[in-house]
């Protein structure tokens, strides 16, 4: 199965824990994932990024600006899409 997860993703909070947990136990039963997560401080994340993982927007609040990249939404083709976190993402480019 080709699921994609919006997360955030190898940072030290919740919300990542979470989706890392769920998110490497469905590449170990064999599903394909892709991985959404926003840019991050580099110092900030906990270890280096998988393969399947793209960072391709960073949350409006970060003093850097706003960054939305919707190609990988547009040209996704999953059979489930996973959001984490869903309050802190750019909701109006996503809609």
């Amino acid at each position: 199965m080709n699921i994609t997860m919006m997360s955030r993703w190898n940072i030290p909070c919740g919300v990542s824990t979470h989706a890392e947990l769920l998110g490497r136990a469905l590449v170990q039963m064999g599903h394909n994932l892709k991985v959404l997560a926003p840019v991050e401080y580099e110092d900030y994340q906990t270890d280096k990024d998988e393969p399947y993982v793209l960072r391709c927007y960073r949350r409006p609040k970060k003093k850097e600006g706003f960054f939305f990249n919707p190609e990988p939404f547009v040209e996704d083709n999953c059979d489930v899409f996973i959001v984490q976190n869903l309050e802190i993402l750019p909701m109006e480019d996503l809609i």
